[in-house]
């Protein structure tokens, strides 16, 4: 199992995703891409995919 580099949680998901070899849990992705949003909003952040 992997880690999580922001929350430590374990584990392995089809929702999470590796970021250059490190694992991101699938509810540190939601707090990213709110932050993301808020910072740059919704039309720039889903035209980066």
């Amino acid at each position: 199992m992997d880690e999580c580099i922001f929350c430590k949680n374990e584990g392995r998901s089809i929702k999470g995703m590796y970021y250059m070899g490190q694992w991101i849990c699938p509810e540190c992705m939601k707090k990213i891409e709110k932050r993301l949003v808020e910072e740059c909003g919704e039309e720039e952040v889903k035209s980066c995919g």
